[in-house]
């Protein structure tokens, strides 16, 4: 669970941590199976997207397996799915409001919980309330289903006609350039392939020692409908369906290592019930991940990272630089690449504010920090810097590949930053650069 731990270990803020407690704890409402679990996975579900949509395809996953558990007609699926429909319609407006207020609720955003997720999960708990309310427990599980399905149809269909923006995905406000230098360079962004590229065979290994847990007890999970415990096969999927996600977005890969382990008891109680079987399918399976991790070896190229000036800019906080220079500023609003901008902000004490920072939110103002960069007319660049007081950007390197396409980048490098731009501080040795922004 190396890579899960990480996430705890002090310095890190990230809401990644707080979305595996709230994993574990939707986890164990599954356990339980009962009206205090499914209370626990439906608090847990919204609470979950309130911090973050991560985990939305695996809430997804989980609320329709209790569906689908229920319409097969296995035992104690009525009481969870209920419990958990019942709390959403409860607990989804009350947190709602306390954690983002009403304002929050009405809004609609791609990127965060708001009105369409909202919308979603009271509109699960009013199908599911209300199925269970009409539908005899003794109707056939492909009615059931049926029923299920068209409902949940029809309310997707609702959603994304109210909702249209929505199909633009969770990335929209991202425009090309910020995606090409900034968004596409983030390495949590990639897919697994980003781990034979970089050589991170220890990932590698790890996503190799997670799918040989899933592949021994999968026979445990395929039995768990016809031996009265449910419970196990939606674990069992939830652990999968985030080990293949972690293979679409490596991101994904501390979520795995969260969920994964609590399948280890599982698999050794596999081995030793029948050890044969348990060798025979980890020979198997192990013999064909090593033959495609032999072809994605040769096939994806090894490549040795390298930084250029865009990296320079946008990534580069100006770390163990001279920041007193801040503290003399009059207030005012200065124009930072985001891993600086991030930097100014903590340290500046709420004198100055940033246009960006390293997140996907910032995107147009990182897009508008490359372009005033990478303008070759005095006119658009100084139309891109109205409204700001400074320009802040770290020393660098000259020379750096690719600073050819960024003319102000050079300039500023070399002291000679062009018309409107002033130095405000003469230290040359300083990795800090301001500049006063003429009006």
């Amino acid at each position: 669970m190396a890579f899960a731990i990480w996430e705890f270990s002090p310095g890190r803020i990230d809401h990644h941590n707080l979305q595996m407690v709230l994993l574990l704890t939707l986890i164990y409402g599954i356990a339980r199976f009962d009206r205090i679990g499914g209370a626990v996975v439906a608090i847990s579900a919204t609470i979950s997207l309130l911090v973050g949509l991560e985990t939305l395809p695996v809430i997804a996953l989980v609320l329709g397996a209790l569906a689908l558990a229920w319409a097969a007609g296995l035992d104690g699926t009525r009481t969870m799915l209920a419990s958990t429909a019942i709390t959403c319609l409860v607990a989804v407006p009350i947190l709602t409001f306390l954690v983002i207020g009403p304002s929050g609720f009405w809004r609609v955003e791609n990127d965060a919980f708001s009105s369409p997720f909202a919308f979603a999960l009271l509109g699960f708990g009013a199908i599911a309330t209300v199925t269970l309310w009409l539908v005899p427990e003794a109707s056939s599980a492909a009615f059931k289903f049926g029923l299920l399905a068209t409902a949940g149809s029809m309310l997707s269909a609702v959603l994304l006609f109210a909702y249209p923006q929505l199909l633009a995905g969770p990335y929209a406000a991202i425009d090309d350039l910020a995606r090409i230098y900034w968004f596409d360079r983030i390495d949590q962004e990639k897919s697994a392939l980003e781990f034979f590229r970089t050589g991170d065979y220890s990932s590698l290994a790890l996503l190799g020692i997670f799918s040989c847990v899933l592949a021994v007890s999968l026979q445990r999970a395929l039995n768990a409908p016809r031996t009265a415990n449910p419970q196990f096969a939606i674990i069992y999927a939830v652990a999968a369906a985030l080990l293949l996600t972690a293979l679409v977005s490596n991101r994904y890969l501390r979520f795995s290592a969260a969920v994964v382990p609590l399948l280890l008891p599982a698999a050794a109680s596999v081995t030793r019930e029948d050890s044969q079987v348990a060798v025979r399918r980890l020979a198997a399976f192990g013999g064909m991940a090593v033959v495609m991790a032999t072809s994605f070896y040769f096939v994806v190229p090894f490549e040795r990272k390298t930084t250029d000036a865009f990296d320079h800019l946008l990534w580069n906080d100006c770390k163990g630089a001279d920041f007193s220079l801040l503290a003399t500023l009059p207030p005012g609003q200065v124009m930072t690449p985001p891993a600086l901008g991030l930097e100014i902000a903590r340290r500046s004490q709420d004198s100055l504010t940033v246009s960006s920072v390293p997140f996907h939110r910032a995107a147009p103002a990182i897009g508008r920090v490359l372009r005033a960069f990478m303008s070759s007319s005095n006119n658009e660049r100084n139309a891109l810097l109205a409204g700001f007081d400074y320009l802040a950007v770290c020393r660098a390197p000259l020379g750096l590949v690719g600073s050819e396409k960024m003319p102000l980048f050079d300039a500023i490098m070399t002291g000679s930053a062009g018309p409107g731009l002033h130095p405000v501080s003469s230290v040359k040795q300083s990795d800090l650069i301001v500049l006063r922004i003429e009006k």
